[in-house]
């Protein structure tokens, strides 16, 4: 009887032990599927590790409202911001930026905030609000890798509002990255990004006022900005349709003299307004090259932060 009794008591704990070993992550239940907030989480990180963006919005939304008293709320918060961010609907990304600025904290979730926020308004066409948000955070933070962060992501915005002739870019951009302190140097290529202003300063750039003024001589302004095709077809266009005007009024056809030369006059116009645009594109392509030729070897600032966020 005992031994009936002791196999029955065997059979028992047998049957837990498997039942726990084999039971899966998600518990089945009548009313269906139960997922925990390690679960949920998860899969929200990995849709958005692989680029899934919308999946992943809608996954950290889903883990917020379920899980509102989870220590990561904060985290899937910032990351709907991201996911938003990557599907390019820039104006609910900021809103999320946004929520994350007041209080300010060394915290490196509203550190983080500013950054996006920045490149957030920069995708929108609003420069000059991108460089307050970093300006603010600047003054903001005591933290030295932070401040070094911003030096750079400012230095590099100047370096490619320089491809846009604005005078002052170049320096704005130099004054930034003499900013960046010993110990951010290596990581944001001080160096380099200061070897790149001197190589744009010494290029031989062309000045759209001579342009202008040799462009009297039709074709000469696109010679000087190195164009000589166009060069030619502007002196062959132009010479002609002078020759052929002039001729005309010899012949006393002065109404067709007259067509002529308000074609000509067209041309003629076109041709010195030609030369100028062409000096400030040649300008442009020497600062892009150098710049291309620069993101070949570094990355963007914004895509290197010196902390990592855990979660």
């Amino acid at each position: 009887m005992n031994k009936v009794k002791r196999l029955v008591q065997i059979t028992v704990a047998l049957f837990a032990f498997m039942t726990m070993t084999l039971q899966p992550p998600c518990a089945a239940g009548k009313n269906g599927l139960y997922i925990n907030a390690d679960m949920q989480y998860d899969y929200a990180q990995k849709c958005f590790k692989e680029r899934d963006y919308s999946t992943a919005m809608v996954e950290f939304k889903r883990f917020a409202h379920f899980f509102p008293k989870d220590q990561r709320t904060r985290q899937a918060r910032f990351y709907t911001g991201k996911a938003l961010y990557h599907l390019k609907d820039y104006n609910k990304a900021k809103q999320v930026f946004d929520s994350f600025l007041f209080p300010f904290s060394e915290d490196p979730l509203v550190t983080e905030a500013y950054f996006m926020l920045g490149i957030t308004y920069e995708k929108m066409g609003k420069s000059g609000r991108a460089e307050t948000v970093l300006q603010n955070l600047l003054m903001l933070t005591d933290d030295i890798a932070t401040k070094d962060r911003i030096h750079a992501t400012l230095g590099w915005t100047h370096l490619k509002r320089s491809q846009e002739m604005d005078p002052a870019a170049l320096e704005r951009a130099e004054a930034n990255i003499d900013s960046i302190s010993p110990s951010g140097a290596q990581p944001y290529g001080k160096q380099r990004l200061k070897k790149t202003i001197t190589a744009i300063k010494q290029e031989k750039e062309k000045s759209p006022a001579i342009a202008g003024a040799v462009a009297l001589v039709p074709g000469m302004g696109f010679l000087y900005c190195e164009r000589y095709r166009d060069a030619a077809i502007s002196f062959l266009l132009n010479a002609a349709l002078i020759m052929a005007a002039h001729e005309s009024f010899d012949n006393g056809n002065e109404a067709l003299g007259g067509v002529i030369t308000f074609v000509e006059a067209g041309f003629y116009s076109g041709n010195i307004y030609g030369s100028i645009s062409s000096a400030h594109k040649y300008n442009r392509n020497l600062r892009q090259n150098a710049l291309e030729s620069l993101e070949q070897e570094l990355k963007h600032p914004a895509a290197l932060p010196l902390f990592t966020v855990k979660f």
